[in-house]
């Protein structure tokens, strides 16, 4: 909890663009395909996140470290999701913002529910 308060400590406001007022993005989202919402209100709540990390990154990309917004992807999921449905110019700034750290990718594919037996 302490590195998402000390991230935010700079926030942006994602109506006006401005340092330190309005509400404080998050920059994580969990991921749960299926069982919060139907899938394709997931699919697009996942593109529109990730379109709103890319754009919240590269507006804070001048604060200091500490204060720059980073979008985590807790699976690789979002990712295959945004390469299959994206022009090739999105694709690129996508790869892009992975490249500059805009964007954090993790291992697993999916959150698999393993516990049921």
């Amino acid at each position: 909890m302490r590195n998402r308060q000390r991230a935010h400590r700079h926030h942006l406001d994602t109506k006006t663009g401005k340092k330190g007022a309005g509400r404080r993005p998050s920059s994580i989202a969990h991921h749960d395909l299926g069982y919060t919402d139907l899938q394709a209100y997931v699919e697009e709540k996942q593109i529109r996140n990730i379109s709103l990390g890319i754009d919240l990154a590269r507006r804070t990309a001048t604060y200091p470290e500490g204060a720059r917004f980073v979008w985590n992807l807790e699976v690789l999921w979002g990712a295959d999701l945004w390469m299959q449905r994206k022009t090739e110019a999105e694709k690129t700034a996508f790869v892009q913002a992975v490249t500059k750290g805009w964007i954090a990718l993790n291992g697993m594919y999916a959150n698999e529910l393993t516990g049921l037996g």
